[in-house]
């Protein structure tokens, strides 16, 4: 919204990732300031629309304007933003490591037949 109100052209999309989480996340969750950017990429894995093979490719105006607001970014984060990090998904993250743990333990016992 802050390069919008000086660039009427500036264009910029949100979108969620598929997952609900990029490499970001794991980094928001251990306190550090930090975000994800990308740039659309056509012949994505080099496949072309048709199914053949072709160069992977982005658009000039898309870099510059990803420039735009990476800058935009550093300026807002230098003024002392900071995500939250009590939210439902950090804490589902943080609890990532204990319930994976606890998934590896239980598999090794059913593997081996025996108790924990």
């Amino acid at each position: 919204d802050r390069v919008r109100g000086r660039d009427a052209d500036f264009r910029v999309q949100r979108q969620l990732m598929s997952g609900g989480i990029c490499e970001a996340t794991a980094y928001v969750v251990a306190g550090y300031t930090t975000g994800a950017v990308c740039v659309p990429l056509g012949n994505y894995h080099n496949q072309t629309p048709d199914g053949g093979i072709g160069a992977e490719y982005v658009h000039v105006d898309d870099v510059d304007m990803c420039t735009t607001l990476l800058v935009e970014a550093g300026v807002v984060m230098s003024e002392g933003f900071s995500w939250p990090n009590d939210d439902r998904s950090s804490r589902r993250i943080a609890d990532r490591p204990d319930v994976q743990l606890r998934r590896l333990r239980d598999s090794g016992v059913r593997m081996s037949g025996h108790d924990a």
